[in-house]
């Protein structure tokens, strides 16, 4: 879908005006559930992990990185929203300090490649040069 401005909120003839073409029409299903217990009857062409890796346990990241391989279909991508990039120990409890070899070294075993990584754009102000975004395209 090609990006445009959205019509200014609440101008219903400019909204109107505005359509988008039949190929952006899909179908968006969010799911509520265990992550690692969720079967899945599909593939996707994308994932957004925001801040979900820091969250869970370090020791159920590959059982995070096998389900994300299982999820996205090969030639798509998942985004990452890495925190806190921050080089400490572990307190003990989320969110668990991450480093971008804790991503590369799970998904490398799994095809994903790194294709792109930058500071965040935009972050929480506590958050601020502690967040990294990451593109990893899974292989064919």
């Amino acid at each position: 879908c090609p990006v445009r401005p959205a019509p200014p909120r609440g101008d219903i003839e400019a909204a109107a005006a505005h359509p988008r073409p039949k190929d952006c029409y899909r179908r968006i299903e969010l799911r509520l559930g265990d992550f690692f217990a969720q079967e899945h009857t599909q593939q996707y062409d994308a994932m957004f992990d925001y801040t979900f890796f820091c969250a869970i346990e370090p020791e159920k990241r590959d059982a995070w990185a096998a389900q994300v391989a299982a999820l996205i279909r090969p030639g798509s991508v998942l985004i990452a929203v890495c925190f806190p990039m921050i080089d400490a120990k572990s307190r003990g409890y989320p969110p668990y300090p991450v480093t971008l070899a804790d991503y590369e070294n799970r998904l490398s075993k799994h095809k994903f490649t790194l294709e792109h990584l930058d500071k965040a754009p935009r972050s929480h102000p506590t958050r601020i040069g502690k967040e990294m975004v990451a593109v990893f395209r899974r292989m064919i």
